[in-house]
Order: C-alpha cells, then sequence, then structure tokens
C-alpha cells in the first residue's frame, strides 16, 4: 500500500464545468435530474435518477447551436460524474 500517500476519505468533486452552458429559454440546452421509477411498481428508486439532456430551440425545428453542443457535452460530462445518475435520456 501506499503509506506515504496521504488520504482523506472525501468525496471529490471533478466537474468541469458549472451552470453556465445550461438554460430554460430558447435556444439552450435543458440539463435535468429526474427520479428513477421502477417499471414494475411505478415507485420511485431511491437515491437514483436519470439525466435528461434537452435541446431547446423550438423556433428552429430544435436544431442545436454552437453554444447548445456545449451545453450537451456539459451535460454528459456532469451526468457521468455523478453517482446517483443510472442512465443519460438525449
Amino acid at each position: 500500500m501506499l503509506k506515504w500517500f496521504p488520504r482523506d476519505n472525501e468525496m471529490k468533486d471533478h466537474n468541469l464545468f458549472g451552470d453556465e452552458f445550461f438554460g430554460t429559454e430558447p435556444p439552450c440546452t435543458m440539463y435535468e435530474k429526474r427520479p428513477l421509477i421502477n417499471p414494475d411498481t411505478k415507485e420511485e428508486v431511491p437515491d437514483l435518477f436519470t439525466a435528461w439532456i434537452i435541446l431547446n430551440n423550438p423556433a428552429q425545428y430544435n436544431s442545436y447551436t454552437t453554444e447548445m453542443i456545449k451545453g450537451v457535452i456539459a451535460g454528459m460530462h456532469r451526468a457521468s460524474m455523478d453517482r446517483s445518475v443510472v442512465a443519460i435520456i438525449f
């Protein structure tokens, strides 16, 4: 074992992006974390979620802009770094 290497046993935040690439007003990329639903019982599974990445640009039939692609990348990264997210819906 690496006894010389200090350990603090705390969770680390490795997110590279904040909320600057997400929004609610078109054109934007929306990021939502929704509870995971058990398909058999229709109940929420405690502490597990799905991440929804939504392109919001209805005036142009939800085509994307360069800023929206940055939001998709940031959303994929955020979801992949979140231990409670079990699936990404794009």
